[in-house]
């Protein structure tokens, strides 16, 4: 943030565009002990400055409470940082014809759903886990100067932000672009963005001939989430990945994950705990329907797309 910050002084006089990316709150969870202070004073147990990419039953609950604390603390500490270069903006004068956009990748698992992390991780495999709110829901906050604050539930994606960064500095709209501009929602021309999104692992590489049935997809419309993958058979996909700490691994299912569709009602149920695909089977099929609609649109071949046709469950 301070190299952020002196960036700004030397170009403040210019048109200018700049991408500030900060590794943590990313592990090792260690700021300093003031931050987490703030969350678990007087913590007298074991530090767990990496978590384990696993069940949360690992650790005891004053384990995990602490964990938590950790990474609070981890983001607090960003928090002041970003507060740093905001008022370095304000300072020098910009803050007024500036647009800033603050967003994320990911969130993580901090014992949600019997799970810590956003993957299970063990020596000689990796398993993809359900993209539930707490790992796909990320912060989005986009200031402009002119237009009124505000909060909303509109859906967007992260792909749109590219689409607005070029409408916000005044470029023509690209082909290979596929996201949409931020800025006539911004500006209260249009009621809304999308009305589906998606959120999901890497469904096809090259060297992926068939997707791996735990790489599923969350296709939300903002009332429901439907959770669903690929219909192979995990002895199908020979799958490989480096995600996380780049040693190579096979992709696995664990033979106690349920891999069967989920679907949960947001608005009685935004924790996603209970499961009622089996009692509103219609809104699962109107999601899964238009889930495979969107792969077909763009461009995944029939030779992948056919695993997914089926939702099954």
């Amino acid at each position: 943030m301070r190299t952020a910050a002196q960036w700004l002084e030397e170009n403040c006089n210019e048109h200018f565009f700049l991408y500030v990316d900060t590794f943590d709150p990313h592990e090792p969870w260690d700021p300093p002990q003031y931050y987490v202070d703030l969350y678990d004073p007087g913590y007298q147990g074991q530090e767990v400055l990496h978590p384990p990419y696993d069940s949360a039953d690992l650790l005891t609950p004053e384990e995990l409470k602490h964990l938590r604390a950790l990474y609070a603390g981890e983001v607090t500490l960003v928090d002041r940082w970003i507060g740093f270069l905001l008022d370095r903006i304000e300072t020098l004068g910009l803050l007024e014809e500036t647009a800033i956009i603050f967003t994320t990748d990911h969130g993580f698992y901090l014992g949600e759903h019997g799970w810590i992390a956003k993957s299970l991780i063990r020596e000689n495999y990796q398993q993809y886990l359900p993209l539930y709110p707490e790992v796909a829901h990320i912060p989005l906050f986009i200031r402009v100067p002119g237009l009124a604050p505000g909060r909303t539930a509109a859906l967007v994606q992260p792909v749109d932000l590219t689409a607005t960064i070029l409408d916000l500095a005044g470029a023509p709209p690209r082909e290979e672009v596929e996201g949409r501009s931020l800025l006539p929602f911004l500006r209260g021309e249009a009621e809304q963005v999308r009305d589906l999104a998606i959120s999901s692992p890497t469904l096809r590489t090259p060297q992926t001939v068939v997707p791996h049935p735990a790489a599923r997809s969350s296709i939300t419309d903002g009332d429901w989430l439907l959770i669903c993958g690929s219909q192979a058979a995990a002895s199908d996909s020979q799958e490989q990945t480096r995600a996380v700490d780049s040693i190579l691994r096979g992709v696995a299912v664990l033979e106690e994950d349920e891999l069967s569709p989920q679907l949960y009602d947001l608005r009685s149920d935004p924790g996603c705990l209970r499961n009622v695909l089996s009692e509103r089977r219609d809104v699962a099929e109107r999601l899964h329907s238009r889930y495979v609609g969107f792969l077909a649109e763009h461009g995944v071949p029939e030779e992948h797309l056919q695993f997914f046709r089926s939702l099954l469950g």
